[in-house]
């Protein structure tokens, strides 16, 4: 075990105390926040949340405030959404990730990553906030002991990746977004089934089955199905976003060529089989100075020079794209 797989181990667990800070304060109160790195960012004892209702707050305004505070080589370990999902979450959202982009550690698991610790809220709002997670590649990750709820699932969902040790659970959405004061039993029924084709359209473009929607509809709001590891998976809500990996395999193909994908797959399964062979884990396998990446190396060594060719088409693709 190298000090590059130490380190990255030590600010994991970090990051999981740091954001499971939230545990103590009221679940339901919403939050929007930035996570600093701890040894580069001198004096941080926790978040930096993003005020709310106030016309003077800024990026420029916070990234001022991070520079004086802070340090002017602060970086950010990824957002941090907790308690409830209300309107307009997005905007501050959007404003965090801005702050993350331009000081984010691409050394550390936060360095894209999103957090998430909520007991739900606005459908219509969580499903913009998971639009906008998938567009920016962000990866989901629920704190230690934390939760992800109701609606929260919908961010959960739209990450490129999901993991974390707290709690995925559902329910019958609440339909607080339809007025039942004013209307019938059958006219509320009508338009209470017009939200779960919307709902299983959403599930469905992220590579989630549409049938977690049905076990959603016939859990009372009042309760909440927590999902096994294996109910997960089978709804395709596990680690891998099955949509996101297909569009990375769709666009390396069509940059870097299927000859150059082909070998992508081989490279990476000659590392897997040397892993299970040497019992490694899965942080040290991934360490570029494991023995395994070497062991690839050597038996395709074709494949490094293809790969920097191909990331740089990619780099320029992405570029390209930003500048549109």
């Amino acid at each position: 075990m190298n000090l590059h797989f130490l380190k990255l181990f030590s600010t994991t667990v970090l990051l999981f105390l740091c954001m499971s800070f939230a545990q103590a304060a009221d679940i339901n109160k919403p939050i929007i926040a930035v996570a600093p790195d701890k040894e580069l960012c001198k004096g941080s004892d926790g978040f930096i949340p993003i005020p709310k209702k106030s016309k003077k707050i800024s990026f420029k305004y916070l990234m001022a405030v991070i520079d004086k505070k802070l340090g002017k080589k602060c970086k950010l370990n990824g957002i941090y959404l907790g308690g409830r999902i209300e309107d307009g979450e997005l905007e501050h959202i959007k404003l965090a990730y801005k702050l993350l982009n331009n000081r984010r550690n691409p050394t550390t698991i936060g360095a894209n990553t999103i957090w998430l610790n909520s007991p739900g809220g606005l459908i219509h709002e969580a499903m913009k906030i998971g639009d906008f997670i998938a567009e920016k590649r962000m990866k989901a990750i629920i704190t230690l002991n934390g939760k992800c709820f109701s609606s929260c699932v919908f961010i959960y969902a739209a990450a490129k990746t999901r993991s974390g040790i707290g709690d995925v659970g559902i329910h019958r959405p609440f339909a607080n977004e339809i007025s039942a004061e004013s209307l019938s039993y059958s006219k509320y029924l009508s338009q209470y089934n017009k939200i779960t084709p919307v709902l299983k359209d959403y599930f469905a473009k992220y590579g989630v089955s549409p049938s977690i929607v049905d076990v959603m509809n016939i859990t009372p709001s009042d309760n909440i199905k927590i999902l096994t590891r294996e109910e997960r998976k089978g709804f395709g809500l596990g680690f891998q976003n099955i949509a996101a990996k297909e569009h990375n395999k769709a666009r390396t193909i069509q940059l870097c060529g299927k000859k150059y994908y082909d070998l992508h797959l081989r490279f990476h399964a000659t590392i897997k089989s040397c892993r299970n062979k040497m019992k490694l884990n899965t942080f040290s396998a991934s360490d570029a100075g494991n023995p395994c990446w070497e062991i690839a190396r050597i038996a395709m060594p074709q494949y490094i020079e293809e790969f920097d060719k191909c990331k740089t088409l990619k780099e320029i693709n992405q570029k390209t794209r930003a500048n549109k």
